[in-house]
């Protein structure tokens, strides 16, 4: 239960960032927001490495686990989720995005061997007609084009191979702050690279407009890191993943007062956000 708890207060803070992501996007780069969300997360956790690290952590096998984990998530997927926040929207792409968890559970199936039961994979089911309710083109919103789609979908399927190996590191070694710290680690130092050699180092760079808004996502960034993190320990991918993926119940709510001129909801998107907190319902009293 606690693991739930901390995998939905993870949800709320991404639904956040999300909205945050998407105010700042506006008036600067979304590599920028992708670069100082990983920045304040591995500053964060680092100085909290002589207290919280367990001594000789750097030997244990599980280092291979997130590094790898790290080379997919959380730059590229974050940049991709980022991009379709800025094309499509926070709530249509947070929700497109949402899919994750049925690519992670048939992961996880093969390759952990987990069985959650019937109950799990139902909601995983219900997430994702959530998702479909609520990720449709609404009369009123901003122009995007089909393709736009492939961004939060791309982030979706990275991230649910991503999550697996995650897992499979916290088997060895249970503990989700150095994991979080090691797998941000390596992607920014990815991003960074790859961001430099395609000549681009100055879109890292935040505007003045956009600051406080990517700013404060960031920070927002790196508590959802944790929780999530925390989270992936104490539970199943199958469950933790579905539950941090039901943040556009959270983004759609939150639009509807901070990008109202933005971004609009009907009956649909609410069947759909009924659908996601049946989901979780269904999960939490499994």
């Amino acid at each position: 239960m606690r693991a739930d708890f901390l995998a939905l207060m993870a949800s709320f803070g991404w639904a956040i960032n999300g909205i945050l992501v998407r105010k700042g996007s506006s008036h600067g780069a979304v590599a920028s927001a992708v670069f100082l969300s990983l920045l304040s997360t591995v500053a964060s956790l680092w100085a909290l490495s002589p207290w919280y690290f367990p001594s000789g952590f750097i030997q244990s096998p599980a280092m291979v686990y997130f590094v790898l984990g790290g080379l997919i998530q959380p730059a590229f997927v974050r940049f991709l989720n980022y991009t379709g926040i800025s094309r499509l929207g926070a709530s249509r792409a947070q929700a497109i995005r949402a899919v994750t968890p049925l690519f992670a559970s048939v992961t996880a199936l093969v390759a952990l061997h987990e069985r959650p039961g019937v109950v799990v994979y139902s909601a995983i089911l219900l997430t994702v007609a959530g998702i479909a309710l609520v990720s449709y083109r609404r009369e009123g919103e901003s122009e995007w084009k089909n393709f736009d789609v492939f961004f939060p979908l791309s982030a979706a399927v990275l991230a649910a191979f991503s999550q697996n190996l995650r897992k499979a590191g916290l088997l060895i070694l249970h503990s989700p702050l150095v994991a979080a710290a090691v797998t941000t680690s390596t992607s920014l130092a990815i991003f960074t690279i790859v961001v430099g050699i395609s000549g681009s180092i100055g879109s890292l760079r935040p505007s003045r407009k956009s600051l406080p808004f990517f700013g404060a996502a960031a920070l927002i960034a790196t508590a959802a890191q944790i929780l999530s993190f925390t989270a992936l320990n104490e539970g199943d991918v199958s469950v933790i993943v579905t539950l941090t993926s039901t943040s556009p119940l959270f983004t759609v709510a939150l639009s509807r007062f901070f990008l109202k001129d933005q971004e609009t909801a009907d009956a649909r998107t609410f069947t759909g956000m009924f659908v996601l907190v049946a989901a979780i319902l269904m999960i939490i009293n499994r």
